[in-house]
Formats: C-alpha cells, sequence, structure tokens
C-alpha cells in the first residue's frame, strides 16, 4: 500500500508537471498560429453550411444541407432555388459580388458597392470571394429573423424578387 501511494504521488507529480509544461507551451505559440487556427474553424464551419451542394450541371437540384431542413420548407426551397440560379449567372455554383452588382443594373436598381461588400463580408464564410449555396441559405435565414439589415434593393435581389413576373417575395 505504501508503494501504491507512492506511486500515485509520483503519477500526479508527473501529470501536474506536464499541465505546466503544456500551459507554457500554449503561452509561446506565435499570435499568427493563432489566427490560422481560427480561420480554419472559420473555413469548417463554411464547408458544413455548404456542404450537400449538388453541382449545378445537368439541371440537377441544390439540395438542402441538413443543417437547414428544419428551418427551411421544400416550398421555400424551391423559390431559394430559383433566385440563387437567377443571381449565378455564370453557372458556377456560387453568386460573386459581380453577379449581384450586375442583378441590380438589370432591375433598374441603384448599386451601392459599399453594400455589397459589406453583404459579402457577411455572407461569404470561407472567404473565397463567392457565396456558396449554403452560404446564401444561411443569408436568407439571417434577413428572415432580422439579423442583417440590407438595402430593398437587394432585399429584392437576393430574394428574387426582382426580374420576376410572380414577384417572389421573401419566404418565411
Amino acid at each position: 500500500e505504501r508503494s501504491q501511494r507512492r506511486l500515485d504521488a509520483l503519477k500526479q507529480g508527473e501529470i501536474a508537471a506536464r499541465a505546466r509544461a503544456a500551459e507554457a507551451a500554449a503561452e509561446q505559440v506565435p499570435e499568427w498560429v493563432k489566427e490560422a487556427a481560427k480561420r480554419k474553424a472559420v473555413r469548417t464551419a463554411a464547408d458544413a453550411l455548404s456542404s450537400g451542394l449538388a453541382a449545378p450541371s445537368g439541371g440537377e437540384l441544390y439540395p438542402i444541407p441538413t443543417l437547414f431542413k428544419t428551418k427551411i420548407d421544400p416550398k421555400e426551397a424551391s423559390v431559394l432555388r430559383v433566385a440563387f440560379r437567377r443571381l449565378d449567372k455564370d453557372g458556377s455554383g456560387n453568386i460573386s459580388a459581380a453577379e449581384i452588382s450586375g442583378m441590380l443594373g438589370d432591375c433598374g436598381m441603384p448599386e451601392n458597392a459599399q453594400e455589397i461588400a459589406a453583404l459579402m463580408a457577411v455572407s461569404d464564410l470561407d472567404r473565397d470571394g463567392e457565396i456558396s449555396w449554403g452560404e446564401f441559405l444561411n443569408l436568407i435565414l439571417k434577413l428572415r429573423r432580422g439579423r442583417l439589415e440590407l438595402s430593398e434593393a437587394l432585399i429584392r435581389v437576393m430574394t428574387g424578387a426582382c426580374g420576376d413576373a410572380t414577384g417572389t417575395v421573401l419566404p418565411g
């Protein structure tokens, strides 16, 4: 029993020493490494949002990622697919700032480069310069919940209400 207590004490001391060494090592991690880890976490979140996006070729539909299935009903999803496809002029499966700007012009609405840049900053989670299908859905949910303020022109363009004879509006 005495040797067991001594062994336990040695283990506790070793564990404490390792913890102190790990804390000291963490303090020495350069700031740029910490920032890179944060960016990777953001990219991972963005990948999770856009997972489930089918390639836009061959008439395939954009499926609703699992993350959004309880928040977006099938009828709403079909409206959003139309809006997304309308914005994605080049058929790349992503929406660029230039495509948003072009759609504003096509609809005869004033273009505001600063507002488009702000929209891209809050919507483009993976920072690739474009809004993916998952990022678009996230944007729509933010708009619906009032967590994002945009001009009426941008809301109309992003929700498909512009250039549509049916007058599609933000669902939900």
